[in-house]
């Protein structure tokens, strides 16, 4: 997770580490409307980039981010405890994206890259019998 508000962050080191490290996911964090532009052909262009949507409150932003990169790349993140978590609830339930698509940014997506599911999978199978 890369904290994009922090002091000496660089889309040009971003970039180097996305195509050195094509299979670590890099979670983008408190990400501003105003990065569209730059981050936009970054996700275009790595696999392997994700943004945590507590902060991204642009206008049809998901709808956007979900055509172009798919929905499976925005992690719902609420930046708990200093903001309010209405506005990050709100950029996602009426969001113009199937429930389906919703869905993955509320929680699957997160899940997905922790291993949550497989880890779920895993107990269920070896779970003794309740009979």
């Amino acid at each position: 997770i890369l904290d994009m508000s922090t002091d000496g962050f660089n889309y040009t080191q971003l970039n180097a580490v996305c195509d050195s490290y094509p299979h670590l996911k890099v979670i983008l964090s408190r990400v501003y409307w105003t990065t569209i532009r730059d981050l936009l052909p970054l996700m275009q262009k790595h696999k392997n980039l994700c943004l945590e949507t507590s902060l991204f409150q642009l206008n049809q932003g998901f709808n956007v981010i979900s055509a172009k990169c798919g929905p499976e790349r925005l992690v719902f993140g609420t930046n708990l405890p200093d903001s309010e978590p209405g506005a990050a609830i709100a950029m996602v339930t009426l969001a113009d994206i199937s429930e389906e698509q919703k869905n993955l940014i509320a929680s699957g997506n997160i899940r997905r890259l922790l291993g949550l599911d497989a880890v779920a999978e895993e107990a269920v199978e070896v779970a003794p019998d309740s009979a």
